[in-house]
């Protein structure tokens, strides 16, 4: 087992489904949990109820840190060439995770012939979430095609390159961006096309968050709290007692 962490959360960490893997029941100590102090623990699969969480404030663990909360405005303008480039290395990479298709959807398309045959972009939709709100698949439409893209690394790769500034929490922005910060993000149509991605947190949001993990060491949680926290239904013993068992 690996013990995964990231920066910081928008309330919620999330489980292994973000990375469409074979074996989810590997992953089991990796559940859902909730670091905003006045929730009760929601599902956010749909986009109403997903849209309004993330646009409100909260009070968490990291909710003082300025990744917990940001924005930007993702422009398909000229982007085509860009996309098709990163849609390929990733295809190439996992072809499981970046999935062609005609223009019902269903229809697989060749690979090979992708790039020319489907043309400009024209939209893009969130197609699934997972309950903590990453978007599981998001799709890309094309004059002729679809493209279901899968897995937070791909979806942030795809829709980072589409932006070209990003405004915190705090009001200090980034610019020239490679990657959004966290997949928990709207991807909202807005009436000049372009689309407004409201989000929060920093890293890949599943395990535990360092910033939250920080944020319960000063409200006077001790390690062996915050860890099964995160890592929920497992042991913590000292290296000595592990001699011969699977390390976490």
């Amino acid at each position: 087992m690996e013990a995964y962490y990231f920066s910081t959360s928008m309330g919620y960490t999330d489980t292994a489904e973000i990375w469409n893997v074979d074996d989810p029941s590997s992953y089991g100590y990796l559940k859902k949990a909730c670091l905003n102090q006045a929730d009760a623990d929601i599902d956010l699969p749909d986009e109403t109820a997903f849209s309004k969480y993330i646009k409100s404030s909260a009070d968490g663990y990291d909710s003082d840190i300025r990744y917990y909360r940001w924005f930007a405005t993702a422009d398909l303008s000229d982007k085509t060439e860009t996309v098709n480039e990163i849609l390929a290395a990733r295809h190439s990479i996992s072809p499981k995770n970046v999935l062609y298709y005609e223009s019902d959807g269903t229809t697989e398309m060749d690979v090979a012939a992708a790039g020319e045959k489907m043309g400009a972009i024209t939209g893009m939709s969130v197609e699934a979430r997972s309950s903590s709100g990453s978007i599981l698949t998001l799709d890309l439409t094309y004059e002729c095609g679809i493209v279901k893209i899968k897995t937070e690394y791909n979806i942030r790769k795809i829709l980072g390159c589409m932006v070209k500034k990003i405004v915190y929490a705090d009001a200090t922005e980034s610019e020239n961006i490679t990657m959004l910060p966290s997949a928990f993000s709207t991807v909202e149509k807005q009436e000049d096309g372009t689309y407004l991605l409201s989000g929060g947190g920093y890293g890949h949001g599943l395990g535990m968050s360092q910033n939250g993990a920080n944020g319960m060491a000063k409200a006077g949680m001790g390690y062996q709290d915050i860890l099964n926290y995160f890592y929920q239904d497992i042991t913590v013993e000292t290296i000595g007692e592990m001699e011969g068992k699977e390390t976490l």
